[in-house]
């Protein structure tokens, strides 16, 4: 992985540079930092990024809770790049284990999920999901299939990209 994120870059060492603090970031676990490391290779060296880059940019969403970013990330993976299988295959997992949603209240509250995940990004979503809920009462992104209670309104996130509207208005 590493050999093929410097061949991208090695007509560009600021960006190799950058990319190698990205690297070290992921070994320390230090997911804000590879956030931050990849926005900056986005803004400013788009033409040498390749798949793997992408992937550690969703790995990083993926930690925070974010689960559509990351799957916004993995589209950017062309076929012909190397991580291409790994990237179709997470993509192929957030289809199965999510459902895209729209979520608006009136008056700002809690989402609560009947069963809550056992995995932590999926735990994440829903936390961030009820926290903007909370605080703004919308929220769009993909949370976890299952069932959830929004103010009065009990709903089912099922699997896929097809939009799921709940207004509990």
């Amino acid at each position: 992985m590493i050999l093929a994120m410097m061949a991208a870059f090695a007509a560009d060492p600021e960006a190799e540079r950058i990319s190698e603090a990205l690297l070290q970031s992921v070994k320390e676990g230090e997911w804000r930092a590879v956030e931050r490391r990849y926005l900056e290779l986005v803004r400013d060296h788009p033409a040498g990024l390749d798949g793997l880059i992408h992937q550690t940019g969703a790995q990083a969403a993926r930690q925070r809770g974010e689960l559509l970013l990351a799957s916004q990330r993995l589209l950017r993976v062309r076929e012909t790049e190397t991580g291409y299988r790994h990237a179709a295959a997470d993509l192929d997992l957030f289809r199965e284990q999510t459902g895209l949603v729209m979520l608006h209240v009136a008056e700002p509250g809690p989402l609560k999920a009947a069963t809550m995940p056992f995995l932590p990004d999926m735990r994440l979503a829903i936390e961030n999901a009820s926290a903007a809920l909370e605080s703004t009462g919308y929220y769009v992104g993909l949370l976890p299939v299952g069932e959830y209670t929004l103010g009065p309104r009990t709903f089912e996130v099922t699997p896929g990209f097809d939009w799921h509207v709940v207004d509990a208005m």
